[in-house]
Formats: structure tokens, C-alpha cells, sequence
């Protein structure tokens, strides 16, 4: 490599040093001087009994044999090192003005206060009231059940597909008995499915139709995702107010998320009370008056 080229690599590491000797030293300046600084300071670094237990057994497991006194001491150097730093840092203000860090306090704050919303179980009539709060959440939609005869459009032309499903219908209003169509993936009858459940299947073209139909008659073709359908409605039930016996395990987890959020917010605005909220324009205007 050319005495250029060595250069020319150097020359961007010593800048890196020295911008951050710059800042260190810069952050330094800010902190008061001497032994009298540290004073307040905790100059004890305690290791705690589960690192001590973790260090141990990774040195057990490694060397094969429990360390003794001083080995255990270098076991738990790492920790004691990271501690260190962690306090140098904080000494030197350098948590205050990173983003990175603001936003991770604040998670692990809210974390906290997450804990302290103890929420208890809600009783029946509890449950009750909220669902009757809450009816249109929890409403009952329509459901049908069905069987249908299915008619693929893979291997026949449009007019030839209209044709065969035209045939079977004929036959099936006659009475005619026997199999008819293809065989269809998902079944040939779906029992108390709402529209959501069917336009998951067949798509929503289908299931506005079937949804449409008077039980008891054969009716179609009905096309959907994968061809055309002949369909017989056998039970259809209306639209409902929900019943606390068919939601309640999802009332239940909503009553709670909704007491938890409400006891956060109550203890954020417990902690809020204790500080005096002033804007810029604030301070600008008592300093003016």
C-alpha cells in the first residue's frame, strides 16, 4: 500500500478520535471538578446474587469445575465493567438529549405503570352492562346454513359451465336424486355461517346472495371464487341483539382492556399531578413582565 494510501485511511480515524476526545472532554467541562464532585456519589457497585448465580454456572459449564473465591470475582468482571460505564455515563449527562434513550425510558416507564394497573375479574352483571353498553360491537349477525352443488370452471367454456349448472338445477327441482357437480374443497355443507364466514370461502358475490335466499328451494347458479354453485338454503336466522352467553369471553377481555387502560391513565395523571406544566411562550412572558 502507498504511503498516500495509508494516509488517506488514517487520516479519517484520527478525526473520529479526536472529534470524540472533543466531546468527552467537552462533557467533563460541564461536570463540577475534583473528589468533592463525587461526593454524593455511590461509589459502591453491588453484584447482585442472580448475576452472581448466572456467572458461576457459566464458568462451571466452561471449566468444568465451581469457581473458587477469586474466580468468582473474575466470573462477575464483565458485569462490574458494564455498571461502571453505565454510571460514568450518567455522571457525564450523556443519557440526556439521545432520542434513543428518552424513548427506551419512556417504554420501560410505561411498562411500569402497566404493572401497577391491577384490574380484578368483572362479574356478571358487570359483563352485562357493557355488552348492553356496547350492543352493536357485539351483535349477532345474520347466519344460514346450506348445501349446494358446485360446478368448476376449470376444463369447460362459460356457455358450457352455464349449461351443466342450468341442467342440475332442472333436475334437482324435479326431484331427481343422485350427485351432481364436482367436488368442492371446503364441503358441500356449511352449518350457521354469517356473511363474513362465507365471503372468507366463496367470496363476496356469493355470500350476499346465499344470504339473500328463502330456505327450501334450490336457487342458483350462484358464481364465486371457483365457479358457479346451486344452493339450498335450510336454516336462516335473523340478525340479533347479543346474548352475555355467546360473548362472553370476548366481553370479558374487552371490559378488562378497557379497566386496565383507565387505571393507566389515572395513575399517569396521579404522577402528572405532581409537576407544574409550562410552555415556552410561558417563561418567555414572565421574564418579559
Amino acid at each position: 500500500m502507498s504511503t498516500s494510501a495509508r494516509h488517506w485511511l488514517r487520516e479519517p480515524l484520527l478525526h473520529f478520535v479526536l472529534l470524540g476526545a472533543a466531546l468527552y472532554l467537552g462533557a467533563l467541562a460541564r461536570q463540577p471538578a475534583g473528589p468533592e464532585a463525587r461526593a454524593g456519589r455511590d461509589a459502591t457497585i453491588r453484584v447482585p446474587a442472580r448475576v452472581i448465580t448466572r456467572a458461576r454456572e457459566e464458568w462451571t459449564r466452561r471449566e468444568g469445575a465451581a469457581p473458587d473465591p477469586s474466580q468468582t470475582r473474575a466470573a462477575v468482571e464483565p458485569f462490574v465493567r458494564e455498571e461502571l460505564l453505565y454510571r460514568e455515563a450518567l455522571a457525564l449527562g450523556l443519557d440526556r438529549g439521545d432520542l434513543i434513550v428518552r424513548r427506551r425510558l419512556v417504554q420501560k416507564m410505561r411498562f411500569v405503570i402497566e404493572e401497577l394497573a391491577v384490574v380484578p375479574e368483572p362479574s356478571d352483571a358487570q359483563l352485562a352492562a357493557w355488552v348492553g353498553e356496547h350492543a352493536e360491537r357485539y351483535r349477532q349477525p345474520a347466519r344460514v346454513s346450506l348445501e349446494h352443488h358446485f360446478f368448476a370452471r376449470d376444463g369447460r367454456t362459460p356457455a358450457a359451465l352455464e349449461d351443466a349448472a342450468a341442467a342440475a338445477l332442472g333436475a334437482l327441482r324435479a326431484g331427481e336424486a343422485g350427485a351432481r357437480g364436482d367436488s368442492f374443497v371446503h364441503g358441500r355443507s356449511f352449518t350457521g355461517r354469517s356473511e363474513a364466514e362465507l365471503r372468507r370461502v366463496f367470496g363476496p358475490e356469493f355470500a350476499a346472495a346465499a344470504l339473500a335466499l328463502e330456505p327450501g328451494a334450490w336457487s342458483g347458479p350462484i358464481a364465486s371464487s371457483y365457479g358457479l354453485h346451486l344452493v339450498r338454503v335450510t336454516q336462516r336466522d335473523a340478525e340479533r341483539a347479543a346474548r352475555l352467553e355467546d360473548v362472553r369471553e370476548a366481553a370479558r377481555a374487552d371490559w378488562r382492556a378497557a379497566r386496565r387502560e383507565q387505571a393507566q391513565e389515572e395513575e399517569l395523571l396521579r404522577r402528572l399531578a405532581r409537576y407544574e406544566v409550562l410552555l415556552a411562550e410561558d417563561d418567555a412572558s414572565g421574564a418579559s413582565g
